[in-house]
């Protein structure tokens, strides 16, 4: 039987979801072996995504398939796992549901703080510069819901083809301490929204005019000198399918 379950997980600690052929911590890494310890056989899950080494999340979902899952076995794995993995709950679904390629939507944020605070420090994108044009910040994200084809924001060392996403929020929203980039589509690609962030900085700082931004994205060419953004500022938050409330 098939199995759908959701979790979440801080990704300080570990190199990213996608389980390694060497001895690296992963976060599927760690579930599986800790499936298969218990049930004493080689158990395989399948992530709804790879998030990068650093990228955290709140709001996961993987499948897997296994004679019988109940609450005993689901909170003997918990308690197995890494303390920065949760297990929360799991759904019995049809054989062919598929933890990736059923998604509908997917919703990250970015988070950023103005001044150093060492409790958020794994978990937030230190942004101390005072001279910066949050109007500027804002409009270079905001556009992003007019165009459909995102070369320019895609990793070069990819073999992705199909570089068409359909984006359905994109913004930063201010407060006292810092501010968050909240983007929301039906898919993303590899290294795509912490690309968007650092191009949105960039902009703000006045490193980068919107108007070639503008216009590399109708080109579908990349952006020179393009910045990253650190991955631990990255959080998937949500994330939907038609068969899950």
């Amino acid at each position: 039987m098939r199995y759908f379950i959701k979790l979440q997980y801080d990704g300080s600690n570990h190199h990213g979801w996608q389980s390694q052929p060497t001895e690296i911590a992963t976060i599927q890494g760690d579930i599986e072996k800790a499936f298969s310890k218990i049930l004493r056989e080689k158990i395989e899950v399948v992530g709804c995504g790879r998030t990068d080494t650093g990228v955290h999340a709140r709001d996961y979902y993987m499948h897997m398939d296994l004679d019988h899952l109940d609450w005993k076995l689901f909170g003997r794995v918990n308690r197995l796992v890494s303390d920065n993995i949760a297990l929360l709950n799991f759904k019995a679904v049809t054989d062919d549901a598929h933890a990736r390629f059923d998604a509908s939507s997917r919703s990250y944020e970015y988070h950023i703080h103005f001044q150093k605070n060492p409790f958020i420090s794994g978990r937030s994108f230190l942004f101390p510069y005072k001279s910066y044009d949050r109007k500027k910040m804002k409009e270079a994200v905001a556009m992003l819901t007019e165009y459909t084809h995102f070369d320019t924001f895609c990793k070069s060392n990819t073999d992705v083809i199909e570089k068409v996403c359909e984006i359905t929020r994109s913004e930063w929203v201010f407060n006292e301490d810092g501010a968050v980039y909240y983007v929301s589509a039906n898919r993303f690609l590899r290294g795509m929204i912490r690309l968007i962030v650092g191009m949105s900085l960039q902009v703000a700082r006045g490193q980068m005019e919107l108007e070639y931004v503008k216009q590399q994205l109708s080109n579908q060419e990349r952006l020179e000198k393009a910045l990253s953004a650190p991955a631990h500022g990255l959080y998937l938050c949500d994330i939907k399918y038609p068969f899950i409330d």
